[in-house]
């Protein structure tokens, strides 16, 4: 049964994500000889899901029992008459695949996705550095990843630092790399030399996203070089916004770079296809969702060369250090002084046919065979005996 997040694109690259692999689940359910189950966590639209599981709503005060409670009887009791666990059972599931959705202990194995583990690599962005935050997601990745049947990361980066965070063992971590959506997967030939548009940035107003440097050089390539580049920012605000906006008006740059928001799906292609090319400088990944985007509109991307940024993309980018404008710049005036015409494209085709639905589905589905004798070991439809 695959549990997933039905809530909207303004949560960012993850939405992307999940919306692929269901897609991928949807297309491939039908080739193995396993049953898979779409199930929405809460209510989902267009009938996209098999069924809809809706959250129970407990009072306060049972939260607070239930958090602090060291009772083992109260929580085998709830792992195994807590609403998703009848849930799970009336439907005879045999493993639950969290995507997107806080886990919980149920009698039923589970696997799970670790698509960063950002308060541990950089805790101190503010974003992560409140307090009740760093220790929920410590506490949650503490306690399900060792307890996850199988956990799956799209890097061998990510992988590395599960181990070496929490312990997990490496024949329990699966390397299943990001995919994404974009109906334009075949590639056209597109002359870049002389295009006027503005480079593009898309990425939530998070502090980590790292929006300054951007700034910063375009100020740079205008006092030092003469050279008048333009820059597009989409996506919501995450409280960090007002900071980049004022940082723009003193320095005189309102002309230059425009903040748009959060676009509808419509407007960011538009977007990609009149853009000069990619800009992507947040401090971290190990994976992220634009740079295929950009790679499926054959733009030039310039990236951040944070850890596992050559691992997801290879030498497609042009890299920079993100802790360094003067980096930034020189990527800059690499497209800036230079004929840039759409060249490897066999290689980027290759690249994004690895990137498909189905493909994503085919290495579940590989996982899941790997670990299928374990789960055939004993009665998953009554737990009492145990």
């Amino acid at each position: 049964m695959i549990l997933f997040d039905p809530h909207g694109p303004i949560n960012g690259g993850g939405y992307y994500l999940i919306r692929s692999v269901i897609d991928g689940f949807k297309l491939g359910r039908t080739r193995g000889k396993h049953e898979y189950i779409i199930v929405s966590y809460g209510k989902a639209k267009n009938n996209e899901a098999d069924f809809n599981f809706i959250p129970e709503k407990l009072p306060i005060r049972v939260i607070k029992k239930l958090i602090v409670s060291k009772s083992v009887k109260l929580q085998s009791f709830m792992q195994n008459h807590s609403k998703l666990a009848r849930f799970l059972n009336r439907h005879n599931t045999d493993l639950v695949f969290f995507l997107g959705v806080p886990a919980q202990i149920t009698n039923i194995p589970f696997v799970l996705t670790v698509w960063d583990l950002q308060h541990r690599t950089h805790p101190w962005f503010p974003e992560l550095s409140r307090e009740w935050v760093w220790q929920s997601r410590e506490s949650y990745f503490r306690k399900f990843l060792p307890r996850a049947i199988c956990v799956i990361t799209g890097t061998r980066r990510g992988k590395q630092e599960i181990k070496d965070f929490y312990g997990v063992n490496d024949s329990n971590i699966f390397i299943i790399p990001h995919i994404f959506e974009y109906k334009q997967k075949n590639i056209k030939p597109k002359n870049l030399v002389n295009r006027i548009g503005p480079y593009l940035y898309p990425a939530q107003f998070w502090a980590h996203k790292n929006h300054y440097i951007i700034v910063q050089s375009v100020k740079i390539l205008r006092d030092r070089y003469k050279i008048y580049i333009n820059v597009n920012f989409i996506g919501s605000d995450k409280g960090n916004q007002n900071y980049i906006e004022d940082l723009v008006r003193t320095l005189g740059l309102s002309n230059q770079i425009k903040f748009l928001g959060f676009v509808s799906d419509k407007e960011k292609e538009k977007l990609y296809k009149s853009s000069k090319g990619l800009i992507y400088s947040s401090f971290s990944g190990p994976e992220n969702i634009p740079p295929l985007e950009a790679i499926a509109f054959n733009l030039p991307i310039i990236y951040a060369d944070f850890p596992g940024a050559r691992e997801q993309l290879g030498n497609i980018p042009i890299y920079f250090d993100p802790l360094n404008v003067d980096s930034l710049v020189r990527a800059l005036l690499k497209l800036e002084r230079k004929s840039i015409n759409s060249r490897n494209l066999t290689s980027k085709q290759e690249f994004l046919n690895k990137k498909t639905e189905l493909e994503y589905f085919s290495k579940f589905n590989n996982m899941i065979e790997k670990v299928e004798l374990m789960l055939s070991a004993w009665d998953r439809k009554d737990h009492s005996k145990f």
